[in-house]
């Protein structure tokens, strides 16, 4: 019809608006509870010794050496924050996805690696773009762009592996202190 409006990448979400945000809640519990049964109470894996943030970024910094690695992460995050801040929605679904990584990180602790983390997190980033009505090209360019910057410095010039695979949350939050460290002069490449 001559009055159809065209299709948005962003989904139009007038009807299936709560749909997804009943299914962001679903899988938001899901993800906490499945665990709960086999972990409460669970010491943490040994392969997580760090409990807090405090205690985890001496860690990160042992693994960001190489400076080329350390501008690589530098570049990443900066386009990362850019991008958010020119869509306070997808900001504000950054911004909620991390609040559940760090709520599922106490729970999966002692698991021995970060894979329910980061599936919580990347997870509650994509369902909060869409229910927010962002831009879903913006959202998965910003975690394409912030893990090719990250994981190219790790792979070919740091030559370890990302700390994310074992601490997401922790290490989404230490990006930016880092990348916030360096560009105000506190700490150098």
């Amino acid at each position: 019809s001559a009055h159809a409006r065209p299709l948005s990448p962003c989904i139009p979400m007038s009807g299936f608006r709560h749909v997804f945000v009943v299914g962001w809640f679903a899988v938001l519990a899901a993800l906490i509870a499945a665990p709960l049964p086999a972990l409460n109470n669970a010491p943490p894996h040994a392969n997580k010794p760090f409990a807090t943030f405090e205690e985890f970024y001496p860690f990160y910094q042992s693994q960001h050496q190489d400076p080329t690695c350390r501008l690589l992460h530098v570049i990443g995050t900066s386009i990362v924050t850019l991008g958010l801040l020119t869509s306070p929605r997808l900001l504000m679904a950054m911004v909620t996805a991390a609040s559940v990584g760090y709520l599922l990180f106490g729970v999966v602790r002692p698991l021995p690696n970060g894979a329910v983390e980061a599936a919580g997190l990347v997870a509650t980033y994509i369902l909060c773009s869409i229910s927010f009505k962002c831009n879903l090209k913006m959202c998965f360019a910003t975690i394409f762009i912030g893990y090719a910057f990250a994981w190219v410095g790790h792979f070919f010039f740091e030559e370890n592996k990302p700390a994310t695979f074992l601490y997401p949350t922790f290490s989404l939050m230490a990006d930016y202190v880092m990348c916030f460290r360096v560009l105000s002069g506190m700490e150098s490449l």
